[in-house]
């Protein structure tokens, strides 16, 4: 009698600050949307999030820093609070070092950067939204650069504002169902994988020393 054949489940981490905890009970509150509507015998999702998440913070929470066993895929989604207190080099570089910590000391294959959304001009400071825009460009040149690291620009959150809620901050919940509509994720983008396997590109590194977690805190 022929062995059955072995499943091999990708395990998928998505992490951040309250976008994801709202995006967690947006999925739960309903069983159509469960596991990200994804195949349950294909991928399994997880999600880990707290509100008001900063690095600052990232850098004194386990559950951001360790994997009893690390998933094939980490989903980032963070680095607008900030922005809000930070200049846009500063929060590429911690995205990017994060994501390579995930990626080298963890041991997590593939992490994706998430793009940056913006906020209501009253609910932010001065020029925030036109900071968003400036470290995206830069996430969306040094994600390049770093095997493994990719960034995911959304869509359907650019032509107006009105995906916020009343907060002027916070994603509104019927707008989950526009980026359903608007992205339909099918893998790494081409472009972004073949940026990391051109042979011959220059791999720099962003200034990171070894991945620990002991390394990690010290930056903040």
């Amino acid at each position: 009698m022929a062995a059955e054949p072995e499943v091999n489940i990708r395990t998928v981490c998505i992490l951040g600050h309250s976008y994801i905890r709202r995006l967690k009970e947006f999925i739960n509150a309903s069983d159509l949307r469960t596991n990200l509507n994804l195949d349950m015998d294909s991928f399994k999702v997880d999600f880990r999030s707290r509100g008001g998440l900063t690095f600052k913070r990232l850098a004194h929470c386990a559950e951001f820093l360790r994997f009893d066993a690390p998933p094939d895929i980490c989903f980032i989604q963070m680095g607008s609070n900030d922005l809000s207190l930070n200049n846009p080099q500063k929060v590429c570089t911690d995205l990017i070092s994060y994501a390579q910590y995930l990626r080298d000391g963890v041991g997590i294959k593939t992490v994706i950067v998430g793009q940056l959304l913006r906020r209501q001009p009253w609910a932010s400071r001065d020029k925030f939204n036109e900071d968003v825009v400036k470290v995206n460009n830069l996430l969306k040149e040094e994600t390049g650069k770093v095997d493994g690291v990719y960034f995911w620009p959304h869509r359907g959150f650019w032509a107006d504002l009105s995906y916020l809620g009343r907060d002027g901050v916070h994603i509104e919940g019927r707008s989950y169902l526009n980026g359903e509509r608007h992205q339909q994720p099918k893998g790494i983008p081409r472009q972004q994988r073949l940026a990391t396997q051109s042979p011959g590109k220059d791999k720099k590194q962003f200034p990171c020393k070894k991945l620990t977690i002991r390394n990690w805190r010290k930056k903040f």
